[in-house]
This record gives C-alpha cells, sequence and structure tokens, in this order.
C-alpha cells in the first residue's frame, strides 16, 4: 500500500531488504520499523537512515555484469511515406519471428547487401564459363570468383565502391582472367591506373 501511495520508492525497499539481509535481521517488528523510517525519502537518506539503524554500511547495488560484445550505435533516419508504408509491410512480413526494432534493420540490410552482391558481384551465378583475357569485360563465373574471394579491397580492406582490377594492366598486356583479377576500392583503382602509367 505505501508502495502504491508513493510513501515507500521499490529502490528504497530494496535497500531495506539488502539491509535486512546483511544484517540478519528476521524480527518483523524490527523490519516494520525501519520501513517505517525510510518513508518519504531521497535515495541518499534512505542509505543515511539504514547505516545509522543496523550499524553497518550496505552492500554496493547488485548488478548483473554482463560482457559487452558489441558496440550500439544510433541511426537517426528520415524516410518519405512511400518508405514508412514498405517498412510497415516489411515489419508485417515479418511478425512471425517477433523481431526486436535493431534486429529487423540487421535483416533488412542483410538481405539488401545479399542482393545488390548478387547483382553486382554475380554471387548466385551458377556459370562455370571462364573468360579467355582477350578483352576488358570479364566473364560471370570470374567476376563472382573473384568478389567471393577478396570481398574487399586487396590494398586497404575498404568495402566502400569496390571495383575489379587487373593484377598486370590490361594496357600492359594483362589478360582479363581470374588469375589476373582482384578486388578494389575506386580510389585504389585509380591510383593503380595512374602508377601503371608512369
Amino acid at each position: 500500500m505505501k508502495i502504491e501511495n508513493g510513501e515507500l520508492s521499490l529502490s528504497n525497499l530494496s535497500k531495506a531488504v539488502d539491509a535486512f539481509k546483511q544484517n540478519e535481521i528476521t524480527d518483523i517488528e524490527k523490519k516494520k520499523e525501519i520501513i517505517g523510517s525510510i518513508e518519504n525519502m531521497s535515495m541518499r537518506n534512505c542509505e543515511k537512515t539504514l547505516i545509522e539503524l543496523t550499524g553497518k554500511e550496505l552492500p554496493p547495488p547488485r548488478r548483473e555484469i554482463k560482457p559487452i560484445t558489441k558496440t550500439l550505435n544510433l541511426l537517426t533516419v528520415t524516410i518519405t511515406d512511400d518508405g514508412e508504408a514498405l517498412l510497415k509491410d516489411l515489419k508485417g512480413l515479418l511478425a512471425h519471428r517477433k523481431l526486436s526494432q535493431d534486429k529487423l534493420f540487421e535483416l533488412i540490410f542483410t538481405k539488401a547487401k545479399e542482393k545488390i552482391e548478387a547483382e553486382r558481384f554475380k554471387t548466385e551465378s551458377k556459370s562455370t564459363k571462364v573468360g579467355h583475357g582477350d578483352s576488358r569485360y570479364v566473364a560471370t563465373a570470374d567476376k563472382r570468383d573473384t568478389y567471393l574471394k577478396d570481398k574487399k579491397c586487396v590494398k586497404c580492406g575498404s568495402t566502400y565502391a569496390l571495383q575489379m582490377g587487373h593484377t598486370n594492366p590490361y594496357a600492359l598486356g594483362g589478360k582479363t582472367t581470374r588469375e589476373n583479377l582482384k578486388i578494389l576500392c575506386r580510389n585504389c583503382n585509380q591510383r593503380d591506373r595512374i602508377t601503371q602509367r608512369l
């Protein structure tokens, strides 16, 4: 009743229970007396009063320590009405999975990444036809296998604006074959071309 009408906060009650355990207070009347004395108190005053009444400092608050396994980043986005409608439809389609907001976006980003990789680097292609290197054209199987082997720029490790590059420059007689292809980011690929011309 005292909690419901605001005379006793749950935090202060929790501190009192900790004090009872630490001091092995089992007498009901003594417990009632102590609880009565911490009504309508701030947490700091409650702690001081409990120390005075029991003669012992309270143990530090009990906290479940969980290892931090990842950093959470806050993402704020502005979307159009059409985007909001799409998001609502996606939530509806995935409602059976009961995903949290962050897991929902993780799934959306994963599916989008897979689709774009499949379109850009033919990662889902079953083609086995390899290039013979006589033109700049990169055969589907070579594009897929080179991307799946590297998945990031072989020079700087970036995953931004990835492109196919030649280890031995095409302009200097290098072939467009799987053995001569590598994944580079746009910046490294441009620097490669400039360096090769010097």
